[in-house]
């Protein structure tokens, strides 16, 4: 499928960020709102399509870095103001999730685990960690969650401070920070480094003939992969005021997947298409069909499964538009 000479990835970037800047303004604070919490979930929905849909490994239970970022920023902003702890939140966030992929990621590549049972290994890692907020009530608040998170604060500690204390400005904070997470992975990709994940999604034992170390480079994306999905559970918990375990846990690791499936692997900006395709259908199927709403979702993603299996935007096409192969 060839595209039209006038139509180039900057042209077609530049009218979607025109359109996502002016959004807000066009709608009412719920659909601000839910976008905001929605662009969260798309930036982990990229997050699994850097490991999987690039590099063909598919995690079950990508939820439990997303969860950790969350309760890191939970547990350091409940009880101080600032910038500062807010800065602190956010890069234990990221930090700590990458910790925690980059452990999982070393006992299980460099141990020869792949495939379905790499993909178990992480489903398990989630339940633990959900089982784990559960339990240990004095640090996570248990089943009730830990809360009140407090908005976030960033500027210049002490000097220039500012809030993201409603949701128009909670709303372009995670859409500057989508973008930036999109432009790094589309980096990533199109360095050696992602053109050598890309060969080793194709034939593994070629690449490792050619003289690469395919589990460290698995190790390496599955780090990022797990920084990026902390930094956005860092982003969601402010946001919404507490966290609870549910966002360790199996349901989310399940619709991230059908996300990216849904928007189309390996294109990166498929993923953040089938995030927002699934909230918009949920939030009128929900208040339209109050009682089949979710076996119509179901039927609706099927059909897309069963008639385009490669996703929305699944193609070359879109992968040379988009700049990401």
């Amino acid at each position: 499928m060839s595209l039209p000479s006038w139509l180039t990835g900057r042209r077609v970037g530049g009218v979607i960020l025109l359109l996502a800047a002016v959004f807000p303004w066009t709608v009412d604070p719920f659909e601000v709102s839910l976008v905001a919490k929605t662009l969260t979930f798309a930036m982990v929905a990229v997050s699994l399509d850097l490991i999987w849909g690039v590099a063909g490994i598919l995690s079950f239970g990508h939820a439990a870095f997303f969860g950790i970022g969350a309760y890191a920023v939970g547990l350091i902003t409940r009880d101080f103001s600032g910038a500062g702890p807010a800065y602190l939140g956010l890069l234990t966030a990221i930090v700590l999730a990458a910790l925690v992929a980059t452990a999982v990621g070393y006992f299980t590549f460099y141990g020869g685990v792949s495939g379905a049972y790499f993909a178990i290994i992480t489903l398990a890692v989630s339940l633990i960690l959900s089982q784990l907020a559960q339990t240990w009530v004095g640090l996570t608040g248990g089943h009730n969650g830990l809360y009140p998170v407090p908005f976030l604060t960033l500027g210049i500690p002490g000097i220039a401070e500012f809030t993201f204390d409603t949701d128009i400005r909670i709303y372009y904070l995670t859409l500057v920070v989508l973008i930036g997470v999109f432009l790094l992975s589309r980096a990533v990709v199109r360095s050696g480094f992602g053109q050598a994940l890309v060969a080793m999604e194709n034939d593994e034992s070629r690449v490792r003939f050619l003289g690469y170390d395919t589990r460290r480079l698995k190790l390496v994306v599955f780090s990022l992969s797990g920084a990026i999905a902390g930094l956005a559970g860092g982003l969601y918990a402010p946001m919404v005021g507490f966290v609870n375990p549910g966002v360790l846990g199996l349901l989310l690791s399940t619709q991230v997947i059908i996300w990216v499936a849904l928007g189309g692997r390996g294109t990166l900006v498929g993923p953040i298409v089938g995030a927002l395709a699934v909230a918009f259908l949920e939030d009128y199927l929900s208040g339209t069909f109050v009682e089949v709403w979710l076996l119509i979702l179901g039927v609706l993603v099927l059909v897309v499964a069963l008639f385009r299996p490669q996703g929305l935007l699944g193609g070359p096409a879109v992968r040379r538009l988009t700049g990401v192969r």
